[in-house]
C-alpha cells in the first residue's frame, strides 16, 4: 500500500486531502510544514511527500533540501502547492529539492495525475497491483452500486458479496473440529479437551464456568480442561464452545441504526436451543449440526450489517415501514437475500452439507407439506420452527418479528401435536438461563414488559394447533386464557379486556354475532358496561360475513404478520375504541 506524507498548515485543506487519500486506500502521515519534521520523514520514509509552501518558506525549503540530501530519502518525489510564484521563486524551490509545484486553487485530479507521473519510474501507483486501478475502498463502493442495481444478475450480486466477505474472514477452525468429534460415537471428554485446549479463550472460559457456584458441588477446584468438561457436561461444553466462537466472529458494537447485535445473538441462541430440542423429538438427524445451523440460521444478516451497512439499512427501513419479513424486503430491493449469500459462503468454507442445506431451505420449508422429508429437510423444519417460536417467546430480536401462519402438519412432523405448550416454553427458558450463565448474556429469558397488563381471551377455531399471538402476549406480561368455543363466551361476560379469535372457514353464519351480548371487564363497580373488544385473525379464506357490521370495537388482522402489531392494535382498540383493519386483510 502506498504511503504519503501530507504537510499542510490549513486545517480544512489538510482534512479534505487526508480524507480523499484515505478513501483511495493510501496510508497518510499528516503533519505540519516544518523543518523539525525531517525526523518524521526519516522514520516513515513515505513514497511521496505533498507539502504546502507559504510565501515565507525558508523552513520548508530547508526541509526539502535535507530530504533530498539523505541517501534514504533522496529519491522521494516532493510536490509543493501554494500561491502563484514567479520564475526565480520557482527555480529556487526546485534547486532546494522540490520535484514540482502546483498553484492554488488545488485540483485533486491534477495532483493525482502529477503524483502518478513521478511515481511511475519506481513502479509505484496510487492503485495497488491486481485491482485494475481501483483501491479496495473504491471497489467496495462500486460493488455496492452493482448490488443495488436492478440490472445486475442475482448470481453476480451473490458472488460480489461472497468475494468481499470471504477475503476478510474465515469460519472458526474450532467449531469445525468440534463438529468432527460428533461423527464418532467413541469421542469423549479427552478428545474434546484436546480441541478446546488449542483455543485459549474457550479453554479459560470452560475452566471458569466449571468452578462457578452453579457447577461446583464440592470444594474441589477444577484445574484441567478434561475435568471441567466432565463437570459441565459433554454436550453443554460443545455448545458453549460453538456459541462462543460464532459470537466472537464479530464484536458486539452496533453498526446500523435499529439493529442490536446483542439482541440478535440472543435470538440466534434461542433458535439453536429450540431447534435442537425439536431435533431430539424428530430423531434420525445430527442434533449438533441442528444446533449449529440454528445458531447460524440468519448469519447473513450480520454479514450485511458488518460489510454492507448502507445496503443493510435500506432493507431494514423498508421491512420496518412495510411490516413485511426482512427477507421479503431483501428480495424486493436486491433480488437476492442474505440466505443466498450464506449458502454460497458456507459452501466455500466447507461447512457440513446438512448445515448449509438446511439453512438454505428453512425459510420456505413450511410452505407446502411433502409426502416424506430428507434429513436436511427435517433439520430445516426444526430451524424454521425454532426461529418462529423464538420470535413468539420474544427472546432477543432479529430484523423483524414476522411470524407466518404455520399449518398443523408442520408441528405434527416434529412431534408437537399439542403445539407450543407451557411445559415446552418452560424447558426453553431453563436452557436459556443456563446459557445466560455460560456466556454472560444478560436477560436472555423472556419476561413481562412491566407495562399495562390486559386479560385476554383466546379462541382458536378449526382445530388449529399454533396461535403465534398467545406466547408473544404472555411474554409481554399479559394474562392469556384459552376459550374452548364461541358458545361459552356469554359465560365469560365481564371477564376479559379483549378477545382474540383465530378464525377459519368452518365457523357458521353469524357465529360472531354472539359477541354483541358480551361485555368487557371493568375495574369499577356500577359503571356502564362496554362491548367486548375483539381482534379477529383472518386470512384469504375467512368469510367476510363473520364480521358483524354493527359491532363497534372490532379489529381485523392477518394471521401472518409482525407480532408487534398486536401491541399497536391493543393500544388502539382498548384506549381509543377504534375499528381498524390492517393491510392484507379484507
Amino acid at each position: 500500500m502506498l504511503s504519503l506524507m501530507l504537510m499542510c498548515e490549513n486545517e480544512r485543506e489538510l482534512q479534505i486531502l487526508s480524507m480523499a487519500f484515505d478513501q483511495m486506500g493510501v496510508r497518510t502521515i499528516k503533519s505540519r510544514p516544518s523543518y523539525d519534521n525531517y525526523i518524521k520523514s526519516q522514520q516513515y520514509n513515505p513514497d511521496i511527500i505533498i507539502i504546502e509552501m507559504p510565501r515565507i518558506s525558508s523552513d520548508h525549503q530547508h526541509f526539502t533540501a535535507l530530504v533530498r540530501k539523505h541517501k534514504k530519502t533522496k529519491n522521494i518525489p516532493i510536490i509543493g502547492f501554494g500561491t502563484a510564484l514567479n520564475g526565480s521563486e520557482l527555480r529556487g524551490m526546485i534547486q532546494n529539492g522540490m520535484t514540482d509545484y502546483l498553484t492554488r486553487p488545488l485540483k485533486f485530479s491534477v495532483l493525482i495525475k502529477l503524483a502518478e507521473k513521478y511515481l511511475a519510474p519506481f513502479k509505484k501507483s496510487f492503485h495497488s497491483e491486481g485491482d485494475s486501478g481501483v483501491s479496495e475502498a473504491s471497489q467496495k463502493e462500486i460493488d455496492v452500486d452493482l448490488i443495488l442495481n436492478p440490472e445486475t444478475l442475482p448470481m453476480q450480486k451473490i458472488q460480489l458479496v461472497v468475494k468481499h466477505v470471504g477475503s476478510l474472514m474465515a469460519f472458526p477452525f474450532t467449531v469445525a473440529k468440534i463438529l468432527k468429534l460428533t461423527e464418532s460415537s467413541k469421542s469423549g471428554a479427552g478428545d474434546l479437551a484436546k480441541v478446546t485446549e488449542a483455543d485459549p479463550v474457550i479453554a479459560t472460559t470452560i475452566l471458569k464456568i466449571s468452578n462457578t457456584v452453579f457447577f461446583a458441588s464440592t470444594a474441589r477446584r477444577i484445574s484441567s480442561i478434561k475435568d471441567a468438561i466432565v463437570r459441565i457436561g459433554f454436550r453443554e461444553t460443545k455448545h458453549i464452545s460453538m456459541s462462543m466462537m460464532v459470537m466472537d466472529i464479530f464484536d458486539s458494537a452496533n453498526r446500523s441504526l435499529g439493529f442490536s447485535r446483542v439482541e440478535f445473538w440472543k435470538h440466534s441462541l434461542a433458535t439453536a436451543i429450540i431447534a435442537e430440542m425439536l431435533a431430539k423429538q424428530v430423531g434420525g438427524i445430527n442434533v449438533e449440526e441442528v444446533f449449529l445451523a440454528g445458531l447460524l440460521h440468519d448469519f447473513g444478516i450480520i454479514l450485511f450489517d458488518e460489510f454492507y451497512p448502507t445496503i443493510f439499512e435500506k432493507i431494514l427501513e423498508s421491512a420496518t415501514n412495510s411490516g413485511e419479513r426482512f427477507i421479503t424486503s431483501e428480495l424486493d430491493l436486491l433480488k437476492i437475500s442474505h440466505n443466498d449469500v450464506v449458502k454460497e459462503l458456507f459452501t466455500a468454507w466447507k461447512l457440513p452439507d446438512p448445515v448449509t442445506n438446511s439453512i438454505a431451505l428453512h425459510y420456505n420449508i413450511v410452505d407446502e407439506e411433502k409426502p416424506s422429508y430428507s434429513s436436511d429437510e427435517k433439520t430445516a423444519l426444526c430451524i424454521s420452527l425454532g426461529n418462529l417460536l423464538a420470535k413468539c417467546c420474544d427472546v432477543g430480536a432479529s430484523c423483524d418479528k414476522y411470524v407466518p401462519y404455520v399449518p398443523n402438519w408442520a408441528f405434527q412432523q416434529v412431534k408437537m401435536s399439542a403445539g407450543l405448550t407451557k411445559n415446552f416454553v418452560e424447558s426453553v427458558d431453563r436452557e436459556l438461563d443456563l446459557y445466560r450463565q455460560f456466556l454472560a448474556i444478560e436477560n436472555v429469558a423472556p419476561g413481562g414488559s412491566g407495562g399495562v397488563s390486559y386479560k385476554i381471551g383466546l379462541l382458536v377455531t378449526g382445530g388449529q394447533i399454533f396461535a403465534p399471538a398467545e406466547h408473544y402476549l404472555i411474554a409481554q406480561g399479559h394474562i392469556v386464557s384459552r376459550i374452548p368455543s364461541l358458545a361459552v363466551l356469554p359465560e365469560q361476560d365481564g371477564k376479559f379486556d379483549i378477545v382474540l379469535i383465530y378464525a377459519d372457514p368452518t365457523l357458521e353464519l353469524g357465529a360472531v354475532e354472539i359477541l354483541l351480548n358480551v361485555s368487557a371487564a371493568s375495574d369499577e363497580e356500577g359503571t356502564e358496561k362496554k362491548p367486548l373488544p375483539v381482534i379477529v385473525l383472518a386470512d384469504e379464506t375467512t368469510p367476510q360475513w363473520l364480521m358483524p357490521v354493527n359491532y363497534k370495537r372490532l379489529s381485523i388482522m392477518p394471521k401472518s404478520g409482525d407480532l408487534r402489531n398486536f401491541d399497536k392494535n391493543l393500544a388502539i382498540i382498548l384506549d381509543e375504541g377504534q375499528n381498524i383493519s390492517l393491510p392484507g386483510t379484507h
